[in-house]
């Protein structure tokens, strides 16, 4: 097992980063929004884009964004 995550955030995670290289190949980019913090650290470790709602600011989604 690569991640400690749960089968559902497994598929989350494969489709977001699915859809993130579709997005990078026209030149867009994605950014992955979740407060789970084992999913979190999955999608960063996998080289995605984060925000948590719960600790984030608003500052900071509009940087990213």
């Amino acid at each position: 097992m690569k991640y400690s995550i749960n089968a559902t955030d497994a598929l989350v995670l494969r489709s977001s980063l699915d859809a993130a290289a579709l997005l990078r190949d026209v030149g867009n980019g994605l950014v992955f929004v979740a407060s789970d913090l084992r999913l979190l650290q999955a999608a960063q470790a996998e080289g995605l884009t984060t925000f948590n709602p719960e600790t984030d600011s608003q500052k900071q989604i509009d940087l990213l964004i």
